[in-house]
């Protein structure tokens, strides 16, 4: 399988590259995504690759709401790191039901303002 391309629910929508750097593979969700395709998705993250994706429910008393969760392999483990604005946290092994019920959850939540065009999740080589 070319991960995550041939993954049931998602949709590949674009390549972000900046300064001719690429960033990544932006992908939308199907409705046939479920929350067996996140835990596949995490589960089938290879080394040396990242999903980023928006949690809009997270909150840290800080003023802007919601966050970033990066999610990598750290040898049979998944860590992740959660992000806004000017603040970052440590990368910090967590549970894939865990991750996959976040993801779940925010299948629907897009980055930035362009509601129509942007994706759910960028997975890329780091």
């Amino acid at each position: 399988m070319r991960y995550p391309n041939e993954m049931s629910g998602l949709r590949f929508v674009a390549k972000t590259t900046v300064l001719n750097t690429d960033l990544g593979s932006i992908y939308d969700t199907t409705p046939d995504f479920s929350i067996k395709s996140a835990v596949s998705l995490l589960r089938e993250l290879p080394l040396n690759f990242e999903i980023t994706f928006w949690n809009r429910t997270y909150s840290n008393g800080k003023a802007d709401p919601g966050a970033f969760v990066t999610v990598r392999r750290n040898g049979p483990s998944l860590v992740a790191m959660l992000g806004n604005h000017g603040w970052t946290s440590n990368w910090k092994v967590t549970e894939i039901e865990t991750l996959a019920s976040e993801l779940f959850a925010n299948r629907e939540s897009r980055f930035g303002d362009d509601q129509e065009h942007l994706g759910v999740l960028i997975v890329r080589a780091y």
